[in-house]
């Protein structure tokens, strides 16, 4: 990945290996070496690390390789946190997961996987990830000041990526002046068979979505079921998606969303590019400078799709 160097070799037990790291970047969030150690033994847990700056051990995946045939199978909030690390490989979710226990360095809150701060200064995951249709829940997600543009699970997913059967329960972003959503910030891939529910923010936006902020790919069968309440006369909130440049297909939405400066029940804006198409969303809308059942602003195409009994107060 970009600003790291990874090092790889197999040990024998008792064998030691020495790592001299010569630069560290003074802007570096973390100045941290992660040890993803795949065990083959599992008596042995290894409790020798000397380094002269914080060390993390990680015990790899469950099994697989990161491959389409034998893609990395998740099952606990570190396995989950390890992605970050394999933006290109294949993931799939084998349980259920609290991340309740997510550990990050003393913290209990979750940085988004990637980042997108301008068009040549980004990480896009390209890998798939298949969530199996089991739970993700209680995660909490901030960001830092000009880490990414978006604060999301994912802050970019891009062209090459695929999300799929992926069910998100309690999610909270936290933050202000920023854009937020709860699975992707910036989508330029394919999300689909996604559900986010309980879905909620504290601060101050630019934009939010229920499930990604700007989507310029694929949303295709994802529901949400979100209450969103925004105590701020501007910005842009979309049930589903805040902004639509994309394709949103067979989607739903059952939204109560407060506030904000252009609000709709799936997207806050559908742009130039944007389709909507066999898609519904109910709910309500209140006190919002402008709103819609379906979009707050609509400057693509809609077909075959509509609202029922949403309410604009």
């Amino acid at each position: 990945q970009i600003g790291q160097t990874e090092v790889s070799t197999t040990l024998n037990r008792f064998e030691t290996i020495d790592v001299e790291v010569s630069w560290i970047p003074a802007t570096a969030r973390e100045a941290v070496i992660y040890a993803v150690v795949d065990l083959q033994d599992d008596e042995y847990t290894p409790n020798n690390v000397s380094i002269g700056f914080p060390v993390r051990i990680f015990n790899g995946f469950d099994a697989g390789h990161g491959t389409v045939d034998a893609p990395f199978e998740v099952s606990n909030s570190e396995h989950l946190y390890l992605i970050r690390f394999f933006p290109d490989a294949h993931f799939e979710q084998t349980t259920d997961i609290d991340m309740t226990d997510l550990i990050d360095f003393g913290t209990t809150v979750w940085r988004p996987i990637g980042y997108f701060r301008s068009p040549e200064d980004n990480l896009a995951f390209n890998g798939r990830f298949n969530g199996n249709n089991h739970n993700i829940s209680n995660l909490l997600i901030a960001n830092e000041p000009g880490f990414s543009n978006y604060t999301a699970m994912f802050a970019y997913t891009g062209k090459g990526s695929i999300i799929e059967n992926v069910v998100l329960d309690n999610i909270t972003t936290y933050g202000n002046f920023e854009n937020y959503a709860s699975l992707a910030g910036l989508n330029r891939g394919t999300i689909k068979n996604t559900i986010s529910s309980s879905y909620t923010h504290q601060g101050i936006i630019n934009s939010i979505g229920g499930l990604v902020n700007r989507n310029e790919g694929l949303i295709q069968d994802c529901r949400v079921e979100i209450e969103l309440a925004i105590d701020q006369p501007g910005g842009v909130i979309g049930g589903l998606a805040g902004y639509n440049n994309g394709e949103i297909v067979d989607c739903h939405s059952n939204v109560e969303i407060s506030g904000g400066g252009i609000s709709g029940g799936l997207a806050g804006r559908n742009e130039s590019k944007g389709t909507i198409e066999n898609s519904y969303a109910e709910g309500r809308l209140s006190n919002c400078n402008t709103g819609g059942g379906l979009t707050g602003q609509n400057y693509g195409v809609i077909s075959k799709s509509y609202t029922i009994d949403t309410a604009l107060n």
